[in-house]
Order: structure tokens, then C-alpha cells, then sequence
């Protein structure tokens, strides 16, 4: 199960809104982060794509919330 489905399996069951928020750094670098019900997480480290900067996105915000 990747990063990002189990932040939607997570914000599923606790009934919360998850939104992500993306930005190209360049031409083929992204970086994003996830809002949980307007509780923002730290944006990824700079990723060669969308999808990667998601993951790691949804990864960072599962880390905080499991701490």
C-alpha cells in the first residue's frame, strides 16, 4: 500500500478532508504538501514528479500524525 492510500484509508475512516498542494520548482522538479482539515504539513523534498512529490508528501504527513 503506497504513502498515499494509506493517508486516504486514514482520513477515510476519521472522516477528515485531505487536500494536496503542488508546486514546480523547474521544469522537472516538484514538491507538495498535504492539508488535513487546514492543518498544513511540511512541503517534500524536491521530487523529479508530481506522483514522487506526492508520496513523499503523504509519507511526511503520516509521520507527523503516527508521532
Amino acid at each position: 500500500m503506497t504513502y498515499q492510500q494509506r493517508l486516504k484509508t486514514y482520513t477515510d475512516r476519521n472522516n477528515l478532508s485531505v487536500i494536496y498542494e503542488e508546486k514546480q520548482i523547474s521544469e522537472q522538479t516538484f514538491t507538495s504538501r498535504v492539508i488535513i482539515n487546514d492543518t498544513e504539513y511540511k512541503w517534500s523534498i524536491e521530487q523529479p514528479n508530481k506522483k514522487s512529490a506526492k508520496q513523499e508528501a503523504a509519507k511526511i504527513a503520516l509521520n507527523s500524525i503516527e508521532d
